[in-house]
């Protein structure tokens, strides 16, 4: 399934009699700010869509979890005070957008989202349209489409958007955790991923052995991560979008201390000769590369420049910078 993002207004949202804005007649004079200093939060309704007729009860579920997770999600970051269909069950839309509009104006809001769904065989599509209630201006436009699975994900998107256009900054629901869990083995750790809010836990690797020290890439697309599914600790990529796991370092001498450069090529490791030294590989394997020589214990490599824990009072850090 796709999950799309486009940045047009949507056509026929929330049956808007009128033809959509194009992108580039979006009004240019409506101004929201957002004061951090003065701790004040926007007002924003985020009201309870209609649904399709023909909406069978896996797709209502759907529709109820986008919903319900979008306000979550706005109001997680602060930013927004979000009124949702307890408190607007007053509401009595007209079908007028100018008379709906102001009747969310009358209840302290500001802005107001408004969501449709829709279908289209075995897709959900949720359009999202935010307006400036004191001018009635319609202000951004969002449309994704895809299966039922993403419904969560539509929500995120969609918040990330809102907190981007507020803020300049993209909000971090579409954002996710890696983390070290052994709940489903006896004597074994695997690495686990979970969205920002604690849903969608999922596990990433199965080589029922010890699994530790999960690296994202810069991009999303994977991550590193150090194994002992070998015997000996290795480091491995996790590919997120392929779902393949492959061996970067694993020699006979084992590796510590994964951590990946911002080109998401290099890799950075610790590794015991006479002592702990940090090395340089690409992720794609090949012969690892020594980066010191050093009388002194040096480990945790943190790109893009590496600073060097040493166990020595007198040791001075030493630096890398990645190509």
């Amino acid at each position: 399934m796709v999950l799309l993002l486009c940045g047009a207004p949507l056509p026929g949202a929330q049956e808007d009699p009128d033809e959509p804005l194009p992108a580039e007649q979006l009004p240019s004079d409506v101004e929201v700010v957002l004061d951090r200093d003065a701790a004040t939060r926007l007002n924003l309704a985020v009201p309870r869509s209609g649904r399709p007729p023909e909406a069978g009860p896996e797709f209502l579920d759907a529709m109820n979890e986008v919903e319900q997770t979008l306000r979550e999600d706005l109001a997680f970051t602060q930013l927004f005070d979000v009124q949702g269909p307890e408190v607007l069950s007053g509401v009595r839309l007209s079908g007028e957008r100018a008379e709906d509009l102001e009747q969310y104006r009358a209840y302290g809001n500001e802005v107001a989202l408004l969501t449709e769904f829709k279908l289209n065989g075995d897709e959900l599509i949720l359009e999202g349209r935010v307006y400036d209630l004191a001018s009635g201006q319609f202000i951004l436009g969002k449309r994704f489409n895809g299966g039922i699975d993403l419904a969560r994900r539509f929500a995120h998107a969609m918040s990330d958007e809102v907190v981007l256009y507020f803020t300049g900054r993209r909000g971090i629901a579409m954002t996710a955790i890696a983390f070290v869990s052994d709940r489903e083995s006896q004597g074994s750790k695997e690495i686990f991923l979970m969205d920002y809010d604690g849903h969608a836990q999922r596990r990433i690797t199965g080589h029922i052995s010890t699994s530790l020290s999960p690296v994202w890439a810069r991009d999303g697309s994977g991550l590193v991560y150090l194994s002992f599914f070998e015997g000996r600790p290795g480091v491995y990529w996790a590919d997120l979008v392929t779902g393949r796991k492959t061996a970067i370092v694993a020699e006979e001498e084992p590796a510590y201390s994964p951590s990946l450069c911002p080109d998401g090529e290099t890799l950075l490791f610790a590794r015991p000769t006479s002592n702990m030294e940090v090395f340089a590989v690409s992720r794609s394997g090949g012969a690892p590369r020594q980066l010191t020589r050093s009388s002194r214990i040096d480990t945790n490599p943190n790109a893009p420049r590496t600073a060097l824990a040493s166990r020595s009072p007198r040791a001075v850090p030493a630096r890398h910078r990645s190509t």
